[in-house]
């Protein structure tokens, strides 16, 4: 008898066998991993500010400095208020464990031994007591000697100087590493997975943002209020519930219990309330504490009035907002709590996959979209009008995190242009004319045939050079920093003109690149005779060059690619809308694919589809008022 598996067989067990593999070498190394992983985490948080610094003309290094700077004054700030307050807490916990002793031996151990008619020798309270103190004299030995270990001093010692400056370096290269990535990936593929790493980005950022935003929030929330009605510890309790806060339920429940104890210790012990509840005289904690638990989420029953524990029993529900892309609403009765696991940033980034793969409804839009139209959505067994989202419904809130859009040239539409189009790539590629001048209009494709060129150049293993000469603060020391480059592409041309320093170090580099064998590739939106340079001999080497007047894509073209856009990003994009954009927007298509992006994330965040009002609301918003 055969036994032999199918090759698909066999290669599903050796991809399982390989996870296995990577599985236990991650959990065997991990203590060498983990300071990499931090730093990956705050490169990649650092990674918006630094690239929003840089849009003012700084360099990289210096933007990534500034970003560490300003972190690391917050942390120092955040540590001085902390630190000492934490101190002062733990001290008051340590004063005070005796009280919580007593109050658990002559309290507590009674009223459950009465409420739950346990067996009084089963918890015996002194028994348990010395057994209490002898575990925790245990524990406070194990950490004196772990806090004296002198391999764990120098580990913690490692760690944080290792975290900061890994963490700095990798900030300093993350579009170079996001960029080494995207060409290491087979070119059949590459879409789909910018795609969705794009997707993901806004996906994950949005839950780290908003998580974070409310941890910081419930924490100063309960420690203040516990602090205000009288609860010693309040603060401590606070910080502690707010950092547990992004476990559903697990903050609340901890602060409660914690808050509740802490009042009996201090302010007595409970009373019956008219109606049969309990309450502790005079101290609203519960009060706070619920308070907290409907600004972190939403309770669906009415809270209790008055400062008491009374109906502190009812059911607390606390629903979760659905996301467009959702496969289902939430779940259970309404008095029940939606799923809380939906919240997990992991699920949405998975469904964002699974949504994107290859032949599947790709952003689960789709179906959202057509829910809507017909104003359908029966989550809770009634009718909305299309546009208005259901209270419960949260936004959410994308970080301005994008992967960046690769310019290549299989992503460029030719038009008119392909004449163009076959010379650069014969450049990038070589041989072919080493000197090629791109000329056009805003939104003619210049600056995406010469990104696609040093894309291509650098796969092909050749060094390559960018300059967006626009964009540049030191014009002169980036023209002057970029010799032994086997491809230069320089954008912008315009932007050096009648500035004579700079007209002089670009004829000097076109020298050095001429004599060294070096391909050169220019765009501008003017030929060189009319481009203003004050240095002839630079307005000759430029009108030697080979010359390719670049024509705008026409209505039709540009309406193809947005629509070309929106397939990939499994959106539909209705000829209403373009129509309506077309008479009112710019017809730069560099322009319209920004606004794209935009309205992207812009629906997504709202779960709307992209329609005329929307659009025009979106525009209005952003301060683009439609012409």
């Amino acid at each position: 008898m055969n036994h032999d598996l199918s090759p698909d067989a066999s290669r599903r067990w050796q991809l399982l066998a390989i996870t296995a593999v990577i599985v236990w070498l991650i959990w065997l190394l991990a203590p060498v991993i983990m300071p990499f992983a931090i730093a990956g985490m705050l490169a990649y948080l650092g990674d918006p500010l630094a690239d929003r610094l840089e849009k003012y003309g700084m360099g990289r290094t210096l933007a990534v400095s500034i970003v560490f700077i300003v972190l690391v004054l917050v942390a120092a700030g955040a540590l001085l208020l902390l630190v000492p307050l934490i101190a002062r807490q733990i001290e008051s916990v340590v004063q005070n464990f005796p009280n919580y002793l007593a109050w658990a031996r002559d309290t507590a151990l009674p009223w459950l031994q009465h409420k739950l008619h346990l067996d009084p020798h089963a918890l015996d309270s002194d028994r348990l007591m010395a057994a209490l103190k002898e575990h925790l004299g245990s524990i406070g030995s194990v950490l004196g000697k772990l806090s004296r270990s002198g391999v764990g001093a120098v580990m913690w010692l490692t760690n944080l100087v290792l975290i900061p400056v890994v963490a700095f370096y990798l900030l300093r290269d993350w579009d170079r590493l996001v960029a080494w990535i995207d060409r290491m990936l087979p070119r059949s593929v590459e879409p789909t997975i910018a795609h969705l790493a794009r997707e993901s980005d806004a996906v994950l950022g949005a839950f780290v943002r908003g998580q974070l935003l409310v941890m910081l929030a419930l924490g100063i929330f309960y420690g203040v209020a516990l602090t205000l009605v009288g609860i010693s510890v309040g603060p401590l309790i606070g910080m502690v519930a707010g950092l547990l806060s992004f476990v559903p339920y697990l903050g609340f429940i901890t602060g409660f219990v914690a808050a509740i104890i802490a009042a009996l210790v201090q302010h007595g012990r409970l009373e019956p309330c008219a109606d049969g509840g309990r309450r502790v005289r005079g101290r609203p904690v519960a009060g706070r504490l619920r308070a907290g638990a409907a600004a972190g989420g939403r309770e669906d029953r009415p809270a209790s009035s008055g400062s008491d524990l009374c109906g502190a029993g009812r059911r607390l529900s606390v629903r979760l907002p659905r996301h467009p892309a959702g496969p289902a609403g939430g779940l259970g009765d309404p008095g029940g709590a939606a799923l809380p696991q939906r919240a997990l940033p992991t699920e949405r980034a998975v469904y964002r996959v699974r949504a994107g793969r290859p032949g599947a409804d790709r952003s689960g839009r789709h179906r959202y979209h057509r829910q809507r139209q017909r104003g359908d959505d029966n989550r809770h067994g009634q009718t909305r009008r299309q546009g208005r989202r259901h209270p419960d419904m949260i936004p959410q809130l994308p970080l301005a995190l994008r992967w960046p859009r690769r310019q290549r040239f299989e992503h460029f539409h030719p038009g008119a242009n392909a004449v163009a189009l076959a010379a650069v790539q014969a450049l990038a590629h070589g041989p072919g004319a080493p000197w090629v001048y791109l000329q056009g209009p805003a939104g003619s494709g210049k600056s995406h045939l010469l990104m696609a060129a040093c894309q291509a150049a650098s796969e092909a293993g050749r060094m390559v050079q960018y300059l967006p000469l626009a964009k540049l603060g030191d014009k002169v020391a980036a023209l002057r920093g970029v010799a032994g480059s086997a491809l230069l592409a320089l954008d912008d041309l315009g932007a050096i003109a009648g500035e004579r320093e700079a007209e002089h170090a670009l004829f000097d580099l076109y020298n050095q690149a001429k004599a060294e064998g070096a391909a050169l590739l220019f765009a501008a939106e003017a030929v060189p005779t009319q481009l203003g340079l004050g240095l002839p001999d630079l307005r000759s080497r430029l009108g030697a060059c080979t010359q390719f007047p670049l024509k705008p894509l026409d209505d039709g073209e540009r309406r193809e690619v947005l629509k070309s856009q929106a397939s990939t990003r499994g959106i539909e994009l209705d000829d209403t809308v373009l129509d309506w954009l077309f008479a009112r927007y710019a017809r730069d298509l560099g322009a319209l694919l920004d606004l794209f992006d935009q309205l992207d994330r812009a629906s997504l965040a709202a779960q709307r589809r992209i329609t005329v009002p929307f659009l025009r609301g979106f525009l209005r918003e952003a301060g683009q008022e439609p012409v």
